[in-house]
């Protein structure tokens, strides 16, 4: 059985404050003897502690003759003039869960414990560290006897080492709760985690003017044992005594009087209980903790200072769910545990999954170490959001679930429930939690705590008092029962458990449900509108600064409005809504949200036929994003009609562009063009700004692959000058990125990079991520172009990090295009071919001229390459016959034809060139898959 040891120095904090320098220098005199030391013996240093050290002896005989060896060292060394150290050793053997070299559970926490009652130079130990050594000669283990240690777990036997080769054999009496008068219970769980809190509180206690302390925080946040603790850990700062009082039953001043005087060990003499109590502490220097307070806020705000004024030397700390709100209280706020975010396996260390392990462990036998087990504790961890009752809560089903179903009934509320008797009722499941705070609010303020479940997330003051009717009061009120928390930024919100219950109370009064649901799909919808213009042409980052906090909302209130027919509400913003989701990457969300609403009109498409039309464009080009083009063009299809047959001129401009940009994709030029002029025929007569200078870019576009840079140039202008105008910001940053290419291919590369920059900083601005990464990959190019790999490298991973992430197909493959380009560059034909094959996947799928184009320029290099020039000029005649090529990929196409002509004959090269010109995309796809797998050896 393993042997955990650790190691501080007595009154390191004091010396520090005395003599730095003398310190620092001796500090690291005491690191050298003590880590070579523990190396010697055997020991594994799991960390340095910054006075200490904790080492882990997977053989447990040496650690005993390591200890007394440090203790020797230690004393005979010369501290030139400073005081010598005293070295403080705890040790405890036991088993503890090793995550990446550091160790967790109670054994380690007890071995802290044990040597954090030694005194200096003494080696303390407990039976179990005892049983798992052997004895350096001379050495004798000395009962200390039991004793409760400051994690409040079973008392413990602790032994003295002593050996004649220790300086020091007798010390004071041990620094434990035993020594202390005190009523604290022990706790048959160990304390987890909370370490800053922890630091915070005590920081508070320590200074001794701030003598009324509140940990504040709603139910199941661990508030009894974190105070449980913090009495624990403070003992040795209050000579006379921590005490411990549960408030829970008390209903009034008198039982409240009672119960504490009952926790000192006091009698009454007389019937002024409440003086006499006061006088019996006036002259203690003691910690009393008042637990569970919160209903006793209003009857008996007032006691814990009548007492802390006639007993000047008291602290007094008091948990509850509301603040006392009187003069001279300190508030401490007990949220969650720390929980990780994203559900990286690798910080399972968080304080949230360690308490879900261990809960766990006192349950089933079976191990979680898999990388799914990991990363569904978190994931229920977050679900929770770190609430350490609805961790405990989850991991006691541990016994009769998998994982992942537990983390499949998060979602219902009734599911966080157990059955343990030693459990206070009010503990016992998240409901319970609920009622038991529901109680104590005023019907004032149970309407108002119900109505504010209607939002998503957090939501600011105005947004209460527009869509729950809660008035600035009754928020604060709320805050200060620790049912409503203030983010810090001028927001609030409810926790996620809580907000379920009070959402179910909600529905219990369905008129009133009804309303708030309305008003709140009013007003978030309603921003939207207000900010419309400015998202599809105007100043985008400021709108999109000002919703982006409140998305998840606005989804919200999209998805009711479409439960409630409220369909005027949904056109009001429709493009607005596509924008705003666009910029934030939210493609597939907004497919959702579109085809919500869509099916929510079935039956009254006729009467909404415009509505349907304007959907359909919305979610045709939304979809285009990472859907089959096909599916696309249809919706686009059905929208034209539509807009044609209503005679909506505007809506068809649109639509009409729409349409177009996927020809373009798909490298259908000709139809493309014939769509664009009609759309900006359309946008001139109507006199759309917006429209006529996205219709103009994209023509550019087309002139620019008929290699009429002249024309593009002149478009791309036209439509900066509109969009200039018109301040349309994301509009400048596309007309930038489009005369960047005319530039680049111009030879004027520096003026492109500016270019390029400036796009860049405009869609930063916005935030757009996708856009930015469109315009990082005009950026890569330039970099392969003047040979700058390692840049362009870096800057390809993030883009396909990003398109990946979106779930954009389009320009996942772009990436990976210039991915392959590079690794040919920088010689790695292998990673090149690999990429080229993965990215092949999706090319059949989608079936894009243009990239495919591309894929076959880079294809032919590395087959060339590779030797294969045979094959290299039939994919190079498959690249230049299947759609136009940028200038810088054919240029390179046209020094490969130059090699190549050094290897094939003239007859060989015409008939390569022709079989090329023959392939079908599903033909030249599988030609080439098969030579890169055989060649590859995939």
């Amino acid at each position: 059985m393993p042997v955990f040891l650790f190691t501080d120095i007595e009154g390191s904090t004091k010396r520090w404050e005395d003599k730095p320098d003398a310190m620092s220098k001796a500090l690291a005199s005491h690191d050298s003897i003590v880590s070579s030391v523990i190396s010697d013996y055997g020991g594994r240093i799991v960390k340095h502690t910054g006075d200490g050290f904790f080492a882990v002896f997977d053989d447990g005989l040496a650690w005993a003759a390591c200890a007394v060896e440090i203790q020797k060292n230690i004393a005979e060394h010369d501290w030139e003039g400073m005081e010598p150290l005293g070295i403080r050793i705890g040790a405890h053997a036991g088993h503890a869960v090793d995550r990446g070299g550091d160790f967790f559970g109670r054994a380690v926490n007890r071995a802290q414990r044990v040597m954090s009652a030694a005194a200096g130079g003494q080696i303390l130990l407990t039976k179990e560290a005892g049983e798992a050594t052997a004895l350096p000669e001379g050495g004798e283990l000395r009962d200390l006897g039991v004793h409760t240690l400051r994690d409040l777990e079973t008392p413990q036997r602790l032994f003295d080492l002593v050996h004649p080769d220790m300086p020091v054999t007798e010390f004071p009496p041990l620094v434990t709760l035993s020594a202390i008068p005190n009523n604290l219970p022990s706790q048959f769980t160990p304390f987890i985690g909370r370490g800053e809190l922890l630091e915070r509180i005590r920081s508070t206690l320590n200074e001794r003017e701030k003598r009324l302390v509140t940990l504040l925080g709603p139910g199941g946040t661990g508030k009894t044992r974190l105070a449980l603790q913090v009495g624990a850990e403070a003992s040795g700062t209050f000579p006379d005594g921590v005490y411990f009082v549960e408030l829970e039953t008390a209903e009034n001043t008198d039982q409240a009087v009672a119960a504490i005087a009952s926790a000192v060990g006091y009698s009454f003499r007389s019937s002024d209980s409440l003086s006499e109590l006061a006088e019996f502490m006036s002259g203690k220097d003691a910690l009393l903790i008042l637990d569970n307070y919160e209903h006793l806020t209003y009857e008996a705000s007032g006691l814990p200072r009548e007492i802390l004024f006639v007993a000047p030397s008291l602290t007094v700390l008091i948990t509850s769910r509301e603040r006392l709100r009187v003069r001279g209280e300190w508030v401490v706020e007990v949220g969650a545990m720390e929980y990780t975010e994203l559900g990286a396996p690798e910080d399972i260390a968080s304080d949230a999954a360690r308490l879900f392990l261990e809960t766990a462990a006192r349950v089933t036998s079976d191990p979680f170490n898999t990388a799914q087990d990991l990363e569904a504790i978190v994931g229920i961890c977050r679900a929770v959001e770190g609430l350490p009752l609805g961790i405990e809560l989850a991991a006691s089903w541990t016994r009769h679930m998998e994982l992942q179903e537990i983390l499949g009934e998060m979602s219902d509320p009734s599911f966080l429930q157990v059955d343990y008797r030693d459990m206070p009722e009010r503990h016992r499941s998240i409901a319970a939690v609920f009622e038991y705070s529901w109680k104590l609010l005023s019907p004032e303020e149970k309407i108002s705590f119900e109505a504010l479940s209607v939002f998503q997330g957090a939501f600011e003051k105005l947004a209460a008092q527009h869509v729950a009717d809660v008035r600035f009061g009754h928020l604060v009120a709320l805050a200060d029962k620790s049912l409503v928390h203030q983010t810090g930024t001028g927001r609030y919100r409810l926790h996620p458990l809580l907000k379920q219950q009070a959402y179910l109370k909600l529905g219990e009064h369905s008129e009133r449900h009804a309303e708030v649901e309305i008003r709140h799909s009013e007003y978030y919808l309603g921003l939207v509108a207000k900010r419309q213009d400015d998202l599809i042409s105007g100043d985008r980052s400021a709108a999109v600064g000002g919703l982006e906090r409140e998305l998840d909302n606005i989804k919200a209130a999209w998805e009711k409005a479409v439960e409630l027919q409220r369909f005027a509400l949904i056109e009001s913003c429709l493009r607005g809504m596509t924008s705003l989701l666009a910029v934030k990457g939210q493609f597939k969300e907004a497919d959702r949200l579109l085809g919500m609403a869509i099916d929510g009109l079935s039956g009254s498409e006729g009467e909404h036929s415009l509505m349907l039309a304007n959907l359909l464009a919305q979610r045709g080009w939304a979809a285009s994003h990472f859907r089959l083009y096909a599916e696309c063009l249809t919706m686009l299809e059905m929208s034209i009609d539509l807009f044609r047959g209503a005679g909506d001129d505007a809506g068809l401009a649109y639509g009409l562009n729409n349409f177009a940009n996927i020809l373009n994709v798909k490298g259908e030029d000709d139809r493309a063009a014939k769509l664009y002029a009609e759309s900006l025929e359309i946008q001139r007569r109507l006199g759309d700004p917006h429209g006529v200078s996205a219709a103009l870019n994209n023509l550019g576009i087309l002139a620019e692959r008929r290699k009429d840079r002249k024309q593009a140039r002149q478009l791309y202008r036209e439509a900066m000058l509109i969009c200039k105008e018109q301040k349309n910001q994301h509009g400048v940053s596309v007309c930038l990125s489009n005369l960047s290419t005319v530039a680049r291919d111009e030879g004027r590369t520096d003026e492109a990079v500016e270019m390029l920059r400036e796009a860049l900083e405009i869609e930063e601005s916005i935030g757009d991520e996708f856009n930015q990464a469109l315009i990082r990959c005009y950026m890569i190019e330039l970099h392969i172009i003047e040979g700058n790999m390692d840049e362009a490298k870096q800057m390809a991973m993030e883009c396909l990090g990003v398109f990946q992430s979106q779930g954009h197909a389009w320009g996942t493959v772009r990436a990976e295009i210039l991915l392959s380009l590079i690794a040919l560059e920088q010689g790695m034909l292998t990673e090149a071919g690999s990429i080229l094959l993965q990215s092949m996947r999706l090319l059949e799928e989608h079936r894009w001229t243009v990239l495919y184009a591309e894929t076959m320029a880079v294809c032919a290099e590395l087959l060339e390459e590779l030797g294969r020039h045979d094959e290299a000029r039939t994919v190079a005649s498959v690249a230049v016959h299947s759609g136009p090529l940028q200038q810088y990929l054919h240029d390179r196409i046209a020094v490969l034809l130059k090699k190549l002509r050094e290897h094939l004959t003239l007859e060989d090269e015409q008939k390569c060139g022709e079989r090329g010109r023959q392939f079908t995309m599903e033909e030249a796809l599988e030609y080439v898959r098969e030579d890169l797998t055989a060649l590859l050896g995939r």
